[in-house]
């Protein structure tokens, strides 16, 4: 093989590309740094919708499923994106006739289904009805009955977390017996935030 003498040209060309590599290596972890600081989309990011991850939520209200006029803790479990199941249990408290208050609770478990505006659902057991214990014509106590409910409704869902729930349906007061069993009426409301 006939060898080749290295020009002043091909020393300046083998030069220039030293540089140009030398200062890829230096800048590309620089670069690597500014892509990874870049923040998320807020319509990618898991942070954003806080009810769609497991958690658990405060909320306060008044219905059968917040014992009368109380306080619930709800386990959100998100079964897909647009499907949301959660446990919950309540206890509230209610105003008895003449004087004094009581106490009520309430358990089941909550559906939700879709984002932001949500179909709801309730089942549980709660305070359906309210009944006065009479002597001789004089009220001397309120009791709750307790019993089944069913209630459908709406939730609106903000992305920080924080919603509002309204529900109407049926419940059939059972527990203790006072009174026959016949289906009444329920109405709950209530507002919440995500705790954890």
């Amino acid at each position: 093989m006939i060898g080749r003498t290295a020009t002043a040209a091909d020393v300046s060309a083998r030069r220039r590309g030293a540089v140009v590599v030398g200062a890829l290596a230096v800048l590309a972890p620089t670069c690597h740094w500014a892509w990874a600081a870049e923040p998320t989309p807020p319509a990618l990011s898991q942070a954003a919708f806080p009810r769609e991850r497991v958690g658990l939520d405060l909320a306060m209200g008044f219905g059968s499923i917040y014992g009368t006029i109380g306080l619930q803790a709800r386990f959100d479990v998100p079964v897909r994106r647009w499907l949301l199941v959660a446990p919950f249990l309540g206890g509230g408290l209610f105003f008895k006739e003449g004087s004094g208050v009581g106490a009520a609770p309430a358990a089941g478990v909550s559906l939700s289904v879709g984002h932001r505006f949500r179909l709801a659902v309730d089942l549980g057991v709660g305070p359906v009805a309210l009944v006065d214990l009479d002597v001789h014509g004089t009220a001397v106590d309120t009791r709750t009955l307790l019993g089944p409910l069913v209630a459908l409704g709406l939730e609106v869902a903000r992305e920080n977390g924080a919603y509002v729930r309204a529900s109407i349906g049926a419940a059939w007061p059972e527990w203790p017996s006072l009174v026959s069993s016949r289906a009444t009426l329920v109405i709950n409301v209530g507002a919440g935030v995500r705790a954890l």
